[in-house]
């Protein structure tokens, strides 16, 4: 469903989260100059929903979760943004703690990039959803579960070690991240890492190279 639509719609029937009704906080369209600058701060284009919902409103409070808007809030990090453009991925979304939601633009399918999760303290990118439209209704009834957002970090939490949360699909996330116990999602096999016999032709293919 189009990213609008589907704001639109949200409009339109009351949320309630575990302490009470949840508000949606839309702002002022995005005018062409600010989209413009935007672009300008990125080295690949950007299209799909992302776009479209700045042109919308220029920024959400998604229930009390920030949608980042063309302007960056003055307490986000300027230099980790533009080490993030660098790496041809647009926040959209600012944890706090250096981590962040992105649009990955390497990896457009259908004019729509990716929303993956950048950790800060291991710089590694862990895909989420395909693209914008795909990550709203997850965290919306992530939200309306919980009262927020899961970050990866809170499944330590015995609260939530069970939850089927929108970054509980993180391979190892406990072990990758913090140090904890290895969490492996129901939806990921992981790839056990080469034999003898396979490192060895591996090595004699590149050796035929040469």
């Amino acid at each position: 469903m189009d990213i609008v639509r589907q704001i639109e719609e949200l409009r339109e029937v009351e949320h309630r989260g575990p302490s009470g009704p949840l508000r949606l906080g839309l702002r002022p369209p995005a005018t062409p100059e600010d989209l413009a600058a935007l672009q300008a701060r990125l080295p690949l284009p950007l299209t799909g929903a992302y776009p479209r919902l700045l042109a919308f409103s220029d920024g959400l409070d998604l229930y009390g979760v920030p949608v980042m808007g063309t302007r960056l809030p003055p307490d986000t990090d300027a230099d980790a943004v533009a080490e993030l453009a660098r790496r041809r991925l647009v926040p959209f979304h600012d944890w706090g703690n250096g981590d962040f939601d992105c649009l990955d633009l390497t990896k457009v399918v259908d004019l729509e990039p990716p929303v993956v999760f950048w950790n800060s303290e291991h710089e590694n990118l862990f895909p989420i959803t395909h693209g914008l439209a795909g990550w709203l209704p997850m965290a919306v009834h992530e939200i309306a579960r919980f009262g927020r957002l899961l970050h990866p970090r809170d499944y330590e939490d015995p609260r939530f070690a069970d939850a089927q949360g929108v970054y509980e699909s993180i391979a190892n996330v406990r072990k990758t991240f913090y140090g904890g116990p290895e969490v492996v999602p129901r939806d990921v096999t992981p790839t056990p890492p080469p034999g003898r016999r396979e490192r060895l032709k591996r090595l004699f293919l590149a050796l035929a190279r040469r």
